[in-house]
């Protein structure tokens, strides 16, 4: 096990919430082991070595006390999960809600076996870092420190075992890499876009809208796109294969600036509302750069102001399966594509998504201003 000691990471107690403390300090005066973990840590460490704008949300511990023990000792303390119990505990004057996990080992066990064995159940290695809350110290059991200073990033264990078990792990990987300047390795790259189908056969929808909403919430979404373009098997997995199909020799250019032109307009997106509609209204702009698209390639074959009937179907085909794919609600998606597709049925093509576009009135009204 890997020690990293507070003079190399350079981690401090300000960075910290206090509250953090104030739960350790509790769990600690009955003879319990604490520590920040996850996200928490990985982003410090990216935000005080890399220089990021990484400061962390969230602060997620774990603690060598049991679930029920932790439930016992904070009276502001709610269990949520069956299969796997995560004390929320609720500071309601902060109005912050902190994770507290219990490692749940029976008997006594060296804590780093402890760490060891929570480890191989989490996705990233560089979600894999304990930093101990009475002395700074941060246990490290897959070298994941060098991995962030060096900017790559491992799965861990046997990716392709990782995405069948769970394959919303998909997406959690695209978001986190996403939203850092991190890299995959090229062999998990590549078993990431070739498990992706195993989405298809996933039964609990709202884990994969959930996901797409942090994307958006998190402003990520140009990051997002990029991450798609990268690889072929996303792009059709999604519906978004034509997104693809400019990039060609002879389409290379307006293949580029069009793509500009879309990852433009997906920044507006940070300033609307995080709600449901609002990923649905993010499938507007992709279906205009498609319609842009094909216009480049077709060319004089259709007219500027109005769309071919058999055009206007294959596009809202592909458009409907993209939403489908990212989980975005029947309805949502009916009233989306069928609004964008009134549009340019009645000429409206030559810039549908100007940046005073979009408006959404009561539960189905979508109109241009």
């Amino acid at each position: 096990m890997k020690l990293i000691f507070p003079e190399q990471h350079k981690i401090s107690r300000d960075q910290l919430d206090p509250l953090v403390f104030e739960i350790a300090a509790r769990l600690n005066g009955e003879g319990f082991k604490v520590f920040l973990v996850g996200g928490g840590v990985r982003d410090l460490i990216l935000c005080n070595h890399l220089r990021m704008n990484s400061k962390p949300k969230d602060f997620d511990l774990v603690t060598t006390a049991p679930t029920k023990k932790i439930r016992r000792l904070f009276s502001n303390c709610r269990i949520v999960g069956k299969r796997f119990p995560i004390c929320h505990i609720f500071y309601e004057r902060n109005r912050k809600i902190f994770e507290v996990t219990s490692f749940d080992v029976e008997g006594t066990m060296p804590i780093d076996s402890v760490i060891d064995s929570d480890a191989v159940r989490r996705d990233l290695e560089v979600n894999c870092l304990y930093l101990d809350l009475s002395d700074g110290t941060i246990f490290d059991p897959h070298a994941s420190y060098n991995q962030l200073i060096s900017g790559r990033v491992k799965i861990v264990g046997d990716a392709a075992a990782k995405f069948k078990e769970d394959p919303v792990r998909i997406l959690r990987v695209l978001r986190f890499l996403s939203k850092t300047p991190l890299g995959l390795e090229a062999k998990e790259r590549r078993i990431l876009g070739e498990s992706v189908e195993l989405l298809a056969g996933l039964g609990d929808q709202v884990r994969i809208f959930e996901e797409f909403q942090k994307v958006v919430k998190g402003n990520y979404v140009t990051e997002l796109f990029n991450n798609l373009f990268a690889d072929s098997n996303l792009l059709t997995f999604f519906g978004l294969a034509h997104l693809g199909r400019l990039d060609g020799e002879r389409f290379h250019g307006e293949s580029r600036n069009l793509r500009v032109e879309m990852f433009r307009k997906l920044e507006l997106f940070g300033q609307l509302p995080l709600e449901e509609r609002t990923i649905g209204l993010l499938y507007l702009i992709l279906v205009e750069y498609l319609l842009q698209a094909e216009k480049k390639v077709l060319g004089d074959l259709l007219p500027e102001t109005r769309i071919k009937k058999a055009f206007v179907m294959r596009m809202q085909s592909q458009l409907r399966q993209a939403l489908h794919r990212f989980a975005i609600t029947k309805r949502i998606a009916e009233d989306m594509a069928d609004a964008l597709f009134d549009m340019l049925d009645n000429g409206k093509v030559a810039n549908p998504l100007s940046e005073n576009f979009i408006r959404v009135r009561g539960s189905r009204d979508l109109y241009t201003v």
